[in-house]
């Protein structure tokens, strides 16, 4: 025996459940943890590992074929089977199947033990059973197929305290005639009843193991959404970020446009409205700006005022009709309103007196100042 062979005898199990008649025992055979053993040191068993191997049974890695052609794992006592003596390497037994438990932890075996086993087992001369294993298998093609089921052993050594009983033998499937089975396997044929049992075990091994992959799929699955739900709800934050800043320039926008309409409005306002006024006589080029606030504020109470003003006095600026250029009135009062709305601030009065100086020809019309 190798090293590798005395590393798997270490975890003796129980067998749960034994049926004389169709010669199959379901026997716990792997559980998952972190051991330690003094020679070998730790040895850890995952779920994953308890995957494989079944997985690696089912593809016939580390088995062989039984006269049905099913593939099969060896039992020997104590760890025996590569003991020259042909007593002590004999056969206690041929594994035909495994099974996982719901939650993954625990691989149980069914075990056809040979007569001789059995009544080792009653006769309580062996006691416990042994799982064989390697974390690495190689083929004959030199490759490694990873963590392999190899067989079993019957033991009286126990290593591992926790969860161990010894085996046990129950009568209730040892008093169930054959009658009675091929009327529960719907069967005619008595000769079939262990090769239907053996395909109902291999059948329901092999559910199982799909559906603890599925539960492998579904795990990753919701731990895929999981981090999808992480990113999504960054990405949130981001575009919520984005969102607020979009908010900022659209209300920067939109002051802006309000802004240029009303630049936009009092410009067409102080165009058609006030200063054809001027023009008219009718307010200063000195009020346009107090009148467009005004407006932008009481359109109605605006024109009211303005309408209720009197004119700008120009009668002492009286000429002849006869003028020619046009009339002498409307030239100075031109001249007067350009430039007001030169200087807003000036008066009528400095209007005037500035351009007596500047164009002196603009009031050689008027009796008044031609006089003086």
């Amino acid at each position: 025996m190798n090293k590798i062979q005395i590393l798997q005898a270490i975890i003796p199990v129980k067998v749960v459940e034994f049926s004389e008649k169709t010669g199959l025992s379901k026997v716990t055979f792997l559980y998952t943890g972190e051991f330690y053993h003094p020679a070998y040191g730790e040895i850890n068993i995952t779920k994953n590992d308890l995957q494989h191997g079944i997985d690696n049974f089912i593809h016939g890695k580390g088995a062989r074929k039984d006269e049905k052609d099913n593939w099969i794992l060896p039992g020997n006592f104590q760890h025996s089977s590569g003991d020259p003596n042909h007593e002590n390497a004999i056969a206690s037994g041929w594994l035909h199947n495994f099974e996982l438990s719901d939650d993954g932890n625990v691989v149980n075996a069914y075990v056809m033990f040979t007569d001789r086993a059995k009544e080792y087992i009653k006769n309580k001369e062996y006691l416990y059973i042994s799982p064989e294993f390697t974390p690495n298998y190689w083929d004959e093609n030199d490759y490694d197929h990873g963590f392999t089921f190899l067989g079993f052993a019957l033991t009286n050594i126990n290593f591992l305290k926790k969860n161990q009983k010894p085996v046990q033998l129950t009568d209730k499937d040892i008093n169930m005639d054959n009658k009675e089975l091929m009327k529960i396997l719907n069967l005619t044929d008595e000769s079939k009843i262990d090769e239907t049992l053996l395909n109902l075990v291999k059948s329901v091994s092999e559910q199982k193991t799909k559906i603890a992959k599925l539960k492998e799929m579904v795990t990753e699955f919701t731990e895929k959404n999981n981090e999808l739900s992480k990113k999504l709800e960054t990405a949130t934050n981001a575009d919520n970020d984005k969102i607020a800043q979009i908010l900022k320039l659209t209300e920067r926008i939109e002051a802006v446009e309000k802004e240029a309409n009303r630049k936009a409005i009092e410009t067409t306002i102080r165009e058609f409205v006030f200063n054809p006024l001027t023009k008219t006589g009718k307010i200063y080029p000195s009020q346009i700006d107090h009148f467009i606030e005004l407006y932008e504020k009481d359109e109605t109470l605006a024109k009211n005022i303005i309408e209720k003003m009197p004119d700008i006095k120009f009668d002492d600026f009286q000429g002849t009709a006869n003028d020619s250029g046009g009339s002498p009135t409307n030239k100075l009062r031109e001249a007067i309103n350009d430039l007001q709305e030169k200087n807003v601030n000036m008066t009528l009065s400095d209007a005037i007196t500035k351009l007596r100086k500047t164009s002196p020809e603009l009031f050689n019309q008027y009796s008044r100042f031609t006089n003086e």
